[in-house]
């Protein structure tokens, strides 16, 4: 930092100096990029670099459209060239100041730049408990206090299918949520195997016999004008009281994507979503609505997410659907094509609803072999499954809910016609193992409760300057790689600890000390962030 602002201080002085004899900065910024220019076409980029950083430098208080169009196009060509380096921290910075300079030109062209250096960003960040912290919001419909409710969606889990009562023996763990699809007016077979149903009378009748609940995807195929307070609707109702559990509603999801018939009409969506809510609350007090959205696109043709939304009165949770999938992450055009972290699926929707509503991640698919290109991408999609369902109490607390749909998109059952990832985790030992590992942890519950306490203390972000006030420690540790291979941890007074999976945790005994020393490997190994803190 001392070196940054003693250079700065340099370009200043220099600035000041041209700008006393006559020449402004718009003029020292396009002399140094035109010296820049001139050595880039004649193959010598290196040497063109610092001329780039001096115009960047020198237009960082420009206003005027061409001086920062200037500087957005100087700033863009540096952040491509650290970034082909390998020097991710100079990377970001120049992928940030050219989205800076483009902001103030009033366009969004730095969006794309603005992510990878997202993707390529180094931090560990700090997250603590404390039990003694209230959650500072009203409890919605079904919502615990604190913890996650663990879902499942099985029908196409080959180790699974109609036989849920199997999930314990297979992923290790009773699962709270089980979750399948309806369409609206859809008449089923009974389970007592007379007469007809309007619900899955079917799959509903399993949940409840092993002590689950129901997540339930109700689409209208046929479009938004079928779906009225018809005798169906109400006997469908009628049908969800009778049963002694709690059934979460997904009423049309995903109505923000242009890939589902009842998208494009927000006003109708609403009045329909309102329509169902009501005959819910008349006929069926143990059904929770739940609005569930994509986690893109966040605007399509002028309409944004919020735009469907139906009101804090007629839902109980909002939901959203994502998947973590290899083929759009990170760089899609060269060898770095690993660097999607799932968790920013969750950005969007937390930070507008989670304020007021619980969030229920509704469907979400870590992919261990990418379709298209018949490639295994095991590792990959291990550690992204990892970092999931490890740090998302930590991250996202107010999320209570998460379904994991366990199908292989190559199943002949598939009907949908985009067939690009193999979710199955059955279908793989290793995303196996790593579930079965992951949804141990106390933070995931195996049954649905009606606002009932649970022992879990809420997680939050804490500053260097209270690190060492805490009891436990969790990290939120991120390098420009798909994983981390190990973390290692050392205190003045004799503490050590290495680890090599998440949860990153930091035990009270380190922190009794005065200085704290935390490293971070990437997957090969290297040393990627070295952090030291004093207290």
């Amino acid at each position: 930092m001392k070196l940054f602002k003693n250079y700065l201080a340099l370009v200043l002085v220099l600035s000041m100096s041209m700008a006393g004899s006559g020449l402004s900065f718009a003029a020292s910024a396009w002399s140094e990029i035109t010296k820049g220019n001139a050595l880039e076409s004649a193959g010598n980029i290196a040497e063109a670099v610092p001329h780039w950083e001096l115009a960047v430098e020198y237009s960082l208080e420009a206003t005027d459209e061409g001086a920062c169009t200037n500087a957005a196009l100087m700033a863009k060509k540096l952040g491509k060239y650290y970034d082909e380096l390998g020097n991710y921290p100079l990377a970001v910075k120049y992928y940030e100041l050219e989205n800076d300079f483009w902001v103030k030109v009033g366009n969004d062209w730095g969006t794309a730049d603005l992510t990878r250096a997202n993707e390529i960003r180094s931090y560990i960040r700090y997250y603590a408990q404390n039990a003694n912290r209230a959650a500072g919001y009203a409890l919605e419909k079904f919502e615990p206090e604190k913890g996650v409710y663990l879902g499942i969606y099985a029908e196409n889990d080959r180790e699974i299918g109609q036989k849920i009562a199997k999930t314990k023996d297979v992923y290790g763990k009773e699962h709270a949520i089980y979750m399948y699809y309806q369409d609206f007016n859809q008449w089923m077979n009974d389970y007592s195997g007379y007469g007809q149903s309007a619900m899955d009378s079917i799959n509903a009748k399993h949940v409840e016999e092993i002590g689950g609940a129901l997540q339930v995807a109700m689409n209208a195929m046929s479009g938004l004008e079928t779906v009225e307070k018809n005798d169906w609707l109400i006997k469908w109702a009628k049908e969800a009281a009778r049963y002694d559990m709690p059934i979460f509603l997904r009423f049309c999801g995903e109505m923000n994507g242009d890939w589902v018939p009842w998208h494009g009409d927000p006003a109708l969506y609403i009045e329909k979503f309102r329509l169902v809510h009501d005959v819910m609350q008349e006929y069926a007090p143990n059904v929770a609505m739940v609005w569930c959205p994509n986690d893109v696109p966040v605007e399509l043709n002028g309409q944004t997410i919020g735009d469907y939304y139906p009101g804090d009165a007629y839902v109980d949770w909002v939901g959203v659907n994502f998947y973590v999938d290899y083929y759009d992450s990170g760089l899609t055009d060269g060898p770095s094509n690993y660097l999607q972290n799932p968790m920013t699926h969750l950005e969007y929707i937390y930070d507008n609803y989670a304020d007021k509503k619980p969030i229920m991640i509704c469907e979400t698919g870590v992919a261990h072999h990418s379709i298209p290109n018949d490639e295994s991408v095991t590792q990959w999609g291990a550690a992204n499954l990892e970092k999931l369902y490890a740090m998302l109490p930590v991250l996202y607390p107010r999320v209570k809910a998460i379904t994991y749909l366990s199908l292989n998109q190559a199943n002949e059952n598939y009907m949908v016609g985009n067939r690009w990832s193999n979710y199955a985790l059955s279908e793989n030992d290793v995303m196996q193992e790593t579930y079965k590992r992951l949804i141990q942890s106390d933070n995931y519950l195996s049954e649905v409760v009606d606002n009932a306490r649970v022992s879990l203390a809420p997680f939050s972000r804490v500053d260097s300057d209270s690190l060492f006030n805490q009891d436990k420690l969790v990290l939120d540790v991120k390098v420009p790689d798909f994983k981390v291979s190990r973390v290692s941890v050392f205190s003045d007074n004799g503490y050590s600890k290495s680890m090599t999976e998440m949860p990153y945790e930091i035990e009270g005994e380190a922190l009794d000390g005065n200085l704290l020393s935390i490293q971070v490997f990437d997957s090969a190994g290297k040393l990627v962030i070295n952090e030291l803190i004093k207290k």
